[in-house]
Parts: structure tokens; sequence; C-alpha cells
């Protein structure tokens, strides 16, 4: 009922109108790809979730200056929903968001953006860690003559995680860049299209930088296509390796768990 007629491009409030044919194949594909991008982002505990609670107070915050108050409502109520879910899906995580979760809140992200006025300019650099990561990805793998969705080390956390940080650390590496990059649309709101576009293109590329740098195991190209992606642990997963760890510590882990 309401597609991607208009295009808020790409931080001031003058509208590109893509017509009715093309605005349809337009909503289309944002919505698909906003889906896809944040379910490939998703492959630490707490990390999809985390983006998505940023880009939704930050789009909520610009459909405020819009005073679109309906759009503002319906991202403080997702933005909620994520607040309250995150310390449990947080590292490490004893709830998981699951494959429909991450759907229904890209979805919800692609949608809010659309009904801000085609503000999607302003979604584009909140999210450009899980975008330009998925780009790239389906770039990498068809090059190498792969199927896109076939899995391997070469997302962005899993590059950072091989620079030696900790699960928890890239995590929040990742969390400090789309919070400057939403800080720098918020920033960026209402001024010139130019200054916007650099501001992008400055992010994007920052980006960029951080997934193609040679990390040791980036050393050998094989070690990504070899090796399995470091998904979220499972239940099952989490609770054995507290069992293991609560063995090594001599501690009780049962005490750590929640209340049924």
């Amino acid at each position: 009922d309401n597609p991607f007629q208009f295009l808020g491009g790409p931080f001031d409030f003058r509208l590109i109108d893509f017509g009715a044919e093309l605005a349809i194949v337009v909503t289309v594909l944002w919505i698909v790809g906003m889906i896809n991008s944040i379910n490939f982002i998703d492959g630490l505990d707490g990390l999809s979730t985390g983006i998505s609670l940023i880009a939704a107070v930050t789009l909520g915050i610009v459909a405020l200056t819009l005073q679109l108050t309906d759009v503002a409502v319906l991202c403080a109520v997702l933005a909620g929903a994520l607040a309250g879910f995150l310390p449990w899906n947080f590292h490490r995580a004893r709830v998981f968001i699951g494959t429909t979760g991450v759907y229904a809140v890209g979805y919800s992200l692609a949608v809010l953006s659309i009904l801000g006025v085609g503000k999607v300019a302003v979604a584009m650099l909140v999210l450009g860690v899980p975008i330009i990561d998925t780009f790239w990805i389906i770039i990498r793998r068809l090059s190498s003559r792969r199927s896109p969705f076939t899995p391997d080390r070469g997302h962005f956390h899993h590059r950072l995680l091989d620079l030696g940080l900790t699960h928890r650390g890239a995590v929040l590496v990742i969390y400090g860049i789309c919070g400057l990059l939403a800080l720098l649309s918020l920033v960026l709101s209402g001024t010139g299209s130019l200054y916007a576009f650099m501001g992008v293109v400055v992010g994007g590329g920052l980006v960029l930088y951080l997934m193609t740098r040679r990390s040791r195991e980036a050393l050998d190209a094989r070690t990504y296509e070899a090796q399995e992606p470091t998904e979220a642990l499972t239940v099952e997963a989490a609770e054995a390796e507290r069992e293991r760890e609560a063995l090594a510590t001599g501690t009780d882990s049962r005490a750590h768990r929640p209340e049924a």
C-alpha cells in the first residue's frame, strides 16, 4: 500500500520520484536486500540485535524531526523490543533470535525507512556495516564461482575475530562503527546532498578497508573457503561450554542459569 515511490535524497528534504512501476521494483529489492543484510550479519551473539536497535532508534529520531509521529512510535516499539531482548542475546547468549526473528527485524527496518518519507539514505548509512558486508560477500563468492549463500569465514565479524578480537570485543567494535554512522546520519540530516554523499562514501570506505585488510588467516584464501562460519552458539552448545568452564573452575554452572 505504500510503495517506495519517493526517495529522500540523500539527507535533505527533496524527493526523487521513481514512478509507480519502478517504485514497486525498488520496494521489493530494498525489502529483500535489507532482510538478507540483517540475516548475513547475524553471526555472533547479539550482533544483529544491537545493530538493528541502533538503526531503529536513529530512524525514530529522524521520523520525529519530520513530524511523522506514527512512524516514530513504530520505531520506538521496535527499539523497545530489541532493547529488552539484547541482554538475553548478548554473549553468552541464553536466547537466540533465529532466522524468523532476523527476517522480521529486517523487514520492519526496511518498511519503517520507506514510511519515513523514503529516508532510506539514513538507513543505508546506519546499516552500512551489514549492507556493505552483504554486498562484498556476494561479490566475492560469485567471483569465486560459488553460490552467494555458501557459508564461509569472510564476513566482517569473522575478520575481526581473526585479527585477535574476542567475541564480545568484535561485537562492541561493530556497535561502535554503527553508532558513529548513526551519529553522522543525524548530524548530516538536512544538510546538502554533497556532504551527505561524502559521509556515505567515507563510512563505506572505512568498512571496506577493515573488511579487506589482510589478517592472519586471510593470508591463505583457502582458509575462508574451507572453514564453517562462526555462527551463534546453539542452546545445547552454550550449555555444554558453560558446563566445561564450571568443571575447570570448580563452580556450579547451574547457579548462573535463569529461573524458569
